[in-house]
């Protein structure tokens, strides 16, 4: 049976998708409903399968959101300045206007139901699937779009069967159930000899546990984005992240450091036995003075994971469809991170409804935020 949940209880959902393991990410609890809902009014859709005892076998958590929401854009200095001045006032009408729904690690099929046959768990996913685009048609939404689905279980063929589109996705995803030494050995050797140079250079890596600190690695995200020509997100992203989830134990962050100089950080979000390193950033100082500074922070956060008991550290952000079309910077970033880890493929899907000549515009100057 196929429901929509208007009221969720938070320990209802959030167990359920504890017995996911793994593939019940932070990206699909209460916790990060609430936190976008608080952060940016975005509106929570709660969707769950049921047995015939009402136990859950399938969920997804989407969100309908809208243009003017979020404010990572594009590096457009003061004209973007503008520009996000513009979506914050003009919020409520473009969410009137131009809706989307987004979700990210969904559906998940509970792992407890692993012995129904795998003709059920096709129909449960197409089921929720379903469900989810006729209630973003219903409510006028223009599209479905940043449609993630779990790492384990991408069932693109139901997806492109109901007029999605994919984008070539991946992950590298570190396997933490192993000793230090074999997980140190299983990093390829080049990375293993930056690792000991930069120790030898003095790169010493930790955890931050102040707001204030919090500052240095926002300094470090801005140098990096401006110098790769990518997003740069707000300060007020990173602190409204510290502030919802840093209480609850699920984000850390890291700065490695060279006599008191900030080198490089990262910011990560964990849940159900696996981390994310969401958020990075490394100075120019670091890049020019040729230091090690990112080795001895990703090997001091995966040390870190594995001793807190987690199963994987996902290094996310693996965009194979530019890799693919010869784009030297994502392949660049693909090579750096496979070092630590194995590839894991999977699809970015969308589907459009409706398309409007001011929406073509709003797309072509809007940033994708997730």
């Amino acid at each position: 049976m196929m429901i929509e949940i208007k009221n969720v209880s938070s320990k209802i959902w959030d167990e359920a998708l504890k017995n996911a393991g793994p593939s019940g990410t932070i990206f699909q609890t209460t916790f990060w409903a609430d936190y976008l809902k608080k952060a940016y009014g975005d509106r929570p859709i709660y969707l769950a399968y049921l047995d015939k005892k009402g136990a859950i076998i399938g969920q997804l958590l989407a969100v309908e959101s809208c243009y003017g929401k979020h404010t990572a854009l594009t590096q457009f200095g003061t004209k973007g300045r503008i520009i996000e001045k513009f979506y914050k006032y003009a919020s409520k009408l473009l969410h009137n206007t131009f809706p989307f729904v987004f979700w990210e690690g969904g559906p998940v099929i509970i792992d407890q139901s692993s012995h129904i046959p795998s003709f059920k768990r096709k129909m449960v996913h197409q089921e929720i699937i379903n469900r989810i685009t006729e209630i973003a048609m219903s409510r006028g939404c223009y599209e479905v779009k940043f449609a993630r689905p779990s790492y384990f279980d991408d069932p693109s063929d139901i997806f492109f069967s109901i007029g999605f589109e994919g984008k070539k996705m991946g992950t590298i995803l570190v396997d933490l159930e192993r000793s230090e030494d074999e997980l140190f050995k299983s990093i390829e050797k080049d990375c293993r000899r930056c690792i000991r140079r930069g120790i030898e250079q003095g790169i010493e890596a930790s955890k931050i546990s102040k707001v204030a600190d919090l500052k240095q690695l926002y300094s470090l995200h801005v140098e990096h984005s401006k110098r790769s020509g990518i997003k740069i997100y707000p300060y007020s992203h990173f602190t409204s992240l510290w502030n919802h989830f840093y209480p609850i134990g699920k984000l850390a962050a890291f700065i490695s450091y060279r006599r008191d100089e900030p080198l490089a950080g990262m910011l990560c979000l964990m849940h159900n036995r696996i981390v994310h390193a969401y958020r990075i950033g490394e100075s120019n100082y670091a890049r020019t003075a040729k230091l090690y500074a990112n080795y001895v922070l990703w090997w001091h956060v995966i040390r870190w994971a594995h001793k807190q008991g987690f199963k994987y550290f996902d290094c996310m952000g693996v965009e194979l469809y530019k890799i693919n079309a010869g784009y030297q910077k994502a392949l660049t970033i693909y090579r750096f991170k496979k070092k630590w880890g194995n590839l894991i493929k999977f699809n970015d899907y969308n589907r459009t409804f409706y398309t409007s000549k001011v929406l073509r515009l709003l797309n072509h100057f809007m940033a994708d935020y997730l």
